[in-house]
């Protein structure tokens, strides 16, 4: 992925959102067979990585091949094969096990980056000095970037270290970004950032930036305002008192190392706040409220039992449960089909509900957990819903990885004793988070099940699915006999959740023997909200009164 030789047969894939190229390389680098297909972007991510995998066969039929390097669009972390975030280009693409599950699928070893950052690969070769540095910027339809400092590529704690096109930028003031912060350089200086900006000069809409540029060259002032802008943006030198790209020679600046720099601590649309230096090879620093990380085979889930929670001396995990103790969870999220089902419109009502007092947020999906996480500088849990029957919350362990890649502090999972799609236990997902350095709270629906959570390793465990498994009590407020007996029979945090539908029904949940409390619809969904009102005002049997309801 850096241009040098291998010495050994190797195939090279580059995935777009519209087309997959394949070659096979020689030990010297000679082309030995090219492919290209179309890339199944719109049928999810199993599709494109057996698209992937069908690429690579068709350019070595014989097998020759002892590894695959990709190059993939999206935030890639080259030391887990995770997709931490990405755009909808590829449909599911955001929390893909992208070396992992090509690796499955050919049997060869999978080394992964980011597509920009593979392409500077190359130019970090050829400079003449081998210790050089070089910041690569990538202008298109979006705005990446790849950083290199004395000779070695730079990938971040979290595989975003040079992203460039969710830095602020002074000419896109104000303007919303695609990740639910507003202000960033992609907003104005990518091709539909650019054309985006003439039309709000104009009023008019062109079918694409070319028609922009031909006006330009026409002479048109507000085409030639809308490029000149977007590069102006994008440009490298000093524009401003105090910035910089290059210090002067023989002048030192003291702002910190340039990967600092690069990515701000409120980059958006999944740029994790953490953007310590790791070049690739180099194993992460730790941010709490985090466990170590663990490195695992090809990608996969470090295979090991996790120590009981009575056994565990974890002081991020005690931090973070000192922090929530009697605190408010906001539960951020919407279902399929709800108009508020939208990664921006997600991060704004979280950044309202820390605005408000709330302690931790709750989110749904790994690309939404990623923005949230980049937006909002409070601790979120996240997890992944698949489906709507059976074990349907971060079901399986891939699921998990996913939810923790994206910048997650605790991945929360279904802990019932239903069956897994994936057929894993439960403990082996705890174990897999708790590599990947997230804790893990456990969605629990009956005592027992609350028990064994906790035994297997769970930091937390909560009320979630009482009432929603067969087998629960129905009813229309929180679990509170549910809260009670887990408060006084593990030592594990329990969060109530569930139906808590007042202020009163939050703190009687504390007065019970709840850590914490978790409301999602009674403060994030208007939707439900608006049902609740329509339908108590609605004409009741024969009266002509309103009806009303307490749910």
């Amino acid at each position: 992925m850096t241009g040098r030789t291998t010495g050994a047969v190797v195939i090279g894939l580059d995935l777009g959102g519209t087309k997959i190229a394949a070659a096979l390389f020689a030990p010297d680098g000679a082309v030995l067979a090219r492919h290209t297909r179309a890339t199944p972007a719109r049928e999810g991510a199993a599709a494109v990585l057996d698209a992937l995998a069908a690429a690579a066969a068709e350019v070595d039929p014989d097998g020759l091949a002892s590894l695959i390097g990709i190059a993939a669009a999206g935030v890639v972390d080259p030391r887990n094969g995770m997709v931490t975030s990405a755009t909808d280009s590829i449909r599911g693409w955001a929390g893909t096990a992208l070396g992992a599950g090509l690796a499955d699928r050919t049997g060869l070893p999978v080394a992964c980056d980011n597509d920009v950052r593979a392409t500077a690969g190359p130019e970090l070769t050829a400079l003449a000095d081998s210790r050089g540095s070089l910041l690569y910027a990538a202008v298109g339809t979006g705005v990446g970037g790849a950083l290199a400092v004395d000779g070695r590529m730079l990938h971040g704690a979290a595989g975003i270290a040079g992203h460039l096109g969710h830095l602020p930028s002074p000419e896109a003031a104000g303007l919303p970004c695609t990740c639910g912060a507003t202000g960033h350089l992609e907003v104005i200086a990518s091709g539909p950032g650019i054309t985006a900006h003439y039309a709000r000069l104009t009023g008019t809409r062109p079918d694409r930036l070319e028609t922009v540029a031909a006006r330009a060259a026409g002479g048109e002032q507000a085409a030639v305002r809308a490029i000149t802008t977007g590069a102006t943006a994008a440009e490298p030198g000093p524009r401003r008192p105090g910035q910089r790209t290059r210090p002067r020679p023989g002048r030192r600046r003291r702002r910190g190392p340039p990967h600092r720099r690069a990515v701000p601590r409120r980059a958006g649309h999944g740029l994790r706040r953490r953007t310590d230096a790791a070049p690739s090879g180099t194993p992460p620093r730790t941010p709490a409220p985090r466990r170590g990380r663990r490195r695992t085979r090809r990608g996969g889930p470090a295979r090991h039992p996790s120590p009981p929670a009575s056994e565990r001396t974890d002081l991020n995990a005690q931090d973070l449960a000192a922090a929530l103790r009697g605190r408010l969870i906001v539960s951020c999220q919407a279902p399929p089909g709800d108009p508020m089902r939208e990664t921006a419109t997600l991060v704004r009502l979280a950044l309202s509900a820390a605005a408000g007092g709330g302690a931790a947020i709750r989110a749904n999906e790994p690309e939404v957990v990623a923005a949230i996480v980049a937006a909002v500088d409070l601790p979120v849990i996240g997890l992944w819903k698949d489906g709507d029957t059976g074990v349907y919350i971060t079901p399986t362990v891939r699921h998990a990885l996913a939810v923790a890649a994206s910048g997650a502090a605790v991945v929360a999972a279904d802990a019932t004793d239903r069956p897994r799609p994936d057929g894993s236990t439960f403990a082996e997902l705890v174990a897999a988070v708790h590599a990947a350095g997230a804790l893990v709270m456990a969605d629990v629906a009956t005592l027992a099940e609350g028990i064994a959570a906790a035994g297997h390793g769970a930091d937390f465990v909560s009320t979630t699915l009482s009432g929603y498994v067969p087998g629960t009590p129905k009813q229309s407020g929180p679990d509170l006999d549910l809260v009670t007996s887990l408060s006084a029979a593990i030592s594990v945090p329990v969060v109530a959740e569930g139906r808590v539908n007042t202020p009163e029904e939050a703190a009687e949940a504390l007065a019970r023997g709840a850590h914490s409390v978790v409301v999602g619809t009674a403060i994030t969904a208007p939707t439900a909200l608006t049902a609740r009102f329509a339908a108590a005002l609605a004409p009741g049997p024969g009266d002509g009164t309103g009806e009303t309801a307490r749910r």
